[in-house]
């Protein structure tokens, strides 16, 4: 059977060797590439599949795929990441005497005796007590301006989303993925419809031409849910963020550092560490979750 031999070919992957991509393994094209493969594979990686490390994305199929249904289910923060993660995790820092402190920039740790003694910040600086551990959770680039001889990743990847004010009807499906079109999803959420475009690197388009084309075919995916859809989009937003994740490549992935630094108490944190995922919420929660418990331990 043609077809079961063409979902078998993407069992390449699993034993591939580092140092290869997806397309030294796995023939990059046809229909079940383009309506399979390749959109989730992108929403994974937020890369390019045919240039994205195979050891990675083996990890990805593992962990989704070859876990079965119940691991592929999406999950939708309805209320944003903000209420999901962020607010939960900072009333459960404060009810325990944590102190949470915003917009002050970490400018440069003070090094001494194979440790860090104190942070200097843009408001002033403290001094560390000879038992404090101290865990960086900052993007690549700024961990590298502060760690002497840290190697990061350096090339980086963005993500679009774009937000619509719209009422959605109760029976409109709440993701909906899209093939051959500029939108990879659709998120429908009673007040608004979002749309995520991965691996925007490059792109230059304007902001309000780019939510036109992006109406457009929210338009033509919803149409059958929505009537009467003017081409004029509704209020909107468009967020760019133009380093959302490291390029998950074979020479990006040799460059990420592991969760112990050359400074007895300095540990790092961050999706795009040594996590063997990549860049992802679940990778982060396997950062902070294994620089925690080093860290303990170190102190212990």
């Amino acid at each position: 059977d043609t077809r079961a031999t063409d979902y078998a070919s993407i069992l390449r992957l699993l034993s591939e060797r580092p140092g290869t991509k997806v397309s030294d393994v796995l023939p990059c094209e046809g229909e079940l590439y383009e309506r399979l493969w390749r959109p989730v594979l992108l929403a994974a990686m937020n890369i390019d599949p045919r240039d994205a490390d195979a050891t990675l994305t083996a990890q990805v199929l593992r962990k989704t795929f070859g876990e079965g249904g119940h691991a592929c289910r999406p999950v939708i923060a309805h209320g944003g990441l903000s209420e999901a993660f962020v607010d939960p995790a900072s009333r459960f820092l404060k009810a325990r005497g944590g102190v949470v402190r915003h917009n002050v920039r970490l400018h440069r740790l003070a090094y001494e005796g194979g440790r860090v003694v104190g942070l200097v910040f843009s408001d002033g600086s403290m001094r560390l007590a000879p038992g404090d551990q101290v865990i960086l959770a900052l993007p690549p680039r700024a961990t590298a301006d502060i760690v002497p001889g840290l190697e990061v990743p350096t090339d980086h990847r963005g993500i679009a989303n774009i937000h619509f004010a719209v009422n959605c009807p109760a029976d409109m499906p709440r993701l909906t993925g899209v093939v051959n079109g500029l939108s990879d999803w659709i998120f429908a959420f009673p007040d608004r419809i979002s749309v995520t475009v991965s691996a925007t690197d490059g792109d230059d388009t304007s902001r309000p031409e780019l939510a036109h084309r992006i109406w457009t075919e929210v338009s033509y995916v919803t149409g059958r849910y929505m009537t009467r859809l003017s081409d004029i989009p509704p209020p909107w937003q468009v967020i760019r963020e133009k380093r959302a994740t490291f390029a998950p490549t074979p020479e990006a992935a040799r460059l990420r550092p592991r969760t112990r630094t050359e400074f007895r108490n300095l540990f790092i944190a961050g999706d795009w560490t040594d996590t063997g995922l990549p860049a992802c919420i679940e990778g982060a929660v396997r950062s902070g979750d294994k620089a925690a418990w080093t860290a303990m331990e170190a102190s212990g």
